[in-house]
């Protein structure tokens, strides 16, 4: 039996939209729904304004996506504290605990820290090393990876 559609005006992620941008949304999201993406993962770049990069964001960073306890904490054996600490150092958005956000390159992340860990680095100094890894805040991991494909999709001469 498949699934009930999802309402998405009901669920918010239609708000402000009409003609044909709410068109081209409903059919985005619908196209993320069918690949798999969770209806979390649609609220937050909804509300962020990044929905529209997800493709693109799926093709580059690919469409694997692990939850912190099922993917990262497994695949690096990694707490859940130092986990939220880290991201936190990082400027980037604490998912909830069983959202599948977390990429192949964020489970590698995990388990660099064992070997850092391993090599006498503490947990402090590590996420100091995150910290400095950004000079100023930053918005979050999706505007960061949606800026190459705004400049690509909407050329210097084309933005105001």
């Amino acid at each position: 039996m498949e699934p009930a559609p999802i309402d998405f005006a009901a669920e918010g992620l239609l708000d402000g939209l009409d003609g044909e941008a709410r068109a081209e949304r409903l059919a985005l999201l619908e196209q993320l729904t069918a690949e798999g993406v969770p209806m979390s993962e649609l609220r937050r770049t909804t509300a962020s304004g990044t929905v529209i990069f997800l493709p693109a964001d799926r093709v580059i960073v690919g469409p694997e996506r692990y939850t912190a306890a099922g993917g990262v904490r497994g695949a690096a054996a990694v707490d859940m504290e130092f986990l939220v600490a880290a991201r936190r150092a990082m400027g980037l958005p604490i998912p909830e605990p069983g959202e599948p956000v977390y990429t192949e390159a964020e489970l590698e992340s995990a388990r660099r820290v064992l070997i850092a860990r391993e090599a006498g680095i503490s947990d402090n100094e590590i996420l100091e090393l995150a910290a400095r890894a950004r000079p100023r805040p930053l918005p979050g991991a999706e505007a960061l990876r949606a800026l190459p494909l705004k400049l690509v999709l909407e050329p210097r001469h084309e933005r105001t």
